[in-house]
């Protein structure tokens, strides 16, 4: 079998770009794309060959974009000028494999040979009001957090209370890095490599799961407080499930879209116009499952534990108000959580993300605001810290 390998950097693509044929059709009655990427070998004849001839375009073109991650390329169409119809065609010539910046046909003749190349360039439009709102908003909140830390971390000097707090400290470590990474994502698409791009999306989609689950966990640890019957899972258990699987998850994601190429991390529309970094169509499965797997999960040992605790103790019972009292917290941000990550996947010219900006603001500012502006003891020990209290004459 004959085989040929064609190689060039994307800065010399002009030479090999042959001129748009925008009213050109394939046999098969398929639209050509923007650019064709090819060659010509044995001065175009068709002359059958046996064995087939196997030719390899190498681009970047072909999945880089050059100045930022706007589109990603459909399948590639294997085709030659046929100078006897005078138009593209792709008799005999079919695609062998496509991957990142590589693209492999085989064909039964030689001819003027090409990749047609789907470059269009991106039509959505990037709302520079829109991202500037969003990066004070979150910023505002990752500050009100790294306070919230600042202040309670230097009030607690107990090692013993230091370490009760290890679930609201880890909830707040984890929103803090979740809404760094949702800044990440506003309008990174245009300004980064794709691969860059999807690492990003990567990392959103790890530290939001992370972020949920030490959201709700913080809840349960705030139960156990009043229902003595509640399962009490070492915390190693939970740095287990958090961390490792997590990660694990998210790992496997990665590798399997850098071996697929579905790009799983490059949220894109109908066209394959990139609209962020982040999770693609069907893929949000892979949030959506653990995300509804954790509250699943942590919603039936609630209920186990509350009804074995009242059937125990029928004069402590624990009724809806105290459940909650104790999950108000993680229901709220949940739900700020949830409201995040479907801003996220909007196109930046829909009115929505306008409204969502303002949930960008909500975490840092409530948990500043519910655990120490609010409440009474954290104010008071501040106050006798700062030698603010009442001096008794």
């Amino acid at each position: 079998m004959t085989s040929i390998k064609i190689k060039e950097a994307a800065t010399d693509l002009e030479s090999l770009i042959f001129p748009r044929y925008a009213d050109s059709k394939l046999n098969n009655g398929g639209m050509l794309g923007e650019y064709l990427l090819g060659m010509r070998v044995n001065n175009g004849t068709k002359s059958p060959l046996k064995p087939k001839t196997t030719i390899t375009f190498e681009t970047d073109l072909a999945y880089d974009n050059i100045t930022g991650c706007t589109f990603v390329p459909k399948n590639s169409e294997c085709i030659f000028w046929d100078t006897t119809e005078d138009k593209f065609s792709n008799k005999g010539c079919k695609l062998i494999s496509e991957t990142k910046g590589q693209v492999t046909c085989e064909c039964d003749h030689l001819t003027s040979f090409g990749v047609m190349l789907d470059v269009t360039p991106s039509l959505i439009e990037e709302d520079a009001d829109l991202e500037t709102a969003t990066a004070v908003m979150i910023i505002i909140s990752v500050s009100a957090l790294v306070i919230t830390e600042a202040i309670l971390s230097w009030n607690v000097c107990d090692p013993v209370k230091f370490m009760a707090r290890s679930p609201e400290r880890n909830r707040n470590v984890s929103i803090f890095l979740a809404q760094l990474s949702i800044l990440l994502l506003v309008g990174s698409n245009a300004r980064m490599p794709c691969w860059t791009c999807e690492c990003v999306g990567a990392f959103a989609h790890c530290t939001w799961i992370l972020a949920v689950w030490w959201i709700v966990a913080e809840g349960n640890f705030s139960l156990q407080r009043s229902v003595s019957t509640y399962p009490k899972l070492p915390r190693f258990l939970h740095y287990f499930f958090s961390y490792v699987l997590n990660i694990a998850l998210v790992g496997a994601l990665v590798g399997v879209s850098l071996t697929n190429g579905e790009h799983y991390y490059l949220n894109r529309d109908v066209n394959n116009e990139v609209i962020s970094c982040w999770l693609h169509a069907w893929a949000n499965i892979a949030l959506i499952i653990p995300i509804g797997l954790i509250v699943l999960v942590n919603t039936m040992f609630m209920v186990y534990a509350v009804r074995k605790h009242n059937n125990k103790y029928p004069r402590e019972i624990v009724g809806w108000r105290t459940i909650l009292s104790s999950f108000k917290s993680a229901i709220f941000l949940t739900f700020v959580a949830c409201c995040n990550l479907y801003a996220v996947s909007l196109k930046s010219y829909h009115f929505l993300p306008y409204l969502f900006i303002w949930f960008n603001l909500m975490p840092g500012v409530y948990i500043l605001w519910t655990s120490i502006i609010s409440n009474f003891q954290i104010r008071n020990s501040l106050k006798k810290k700062l030698g603010l209290g009442s001096k008794k004459k």
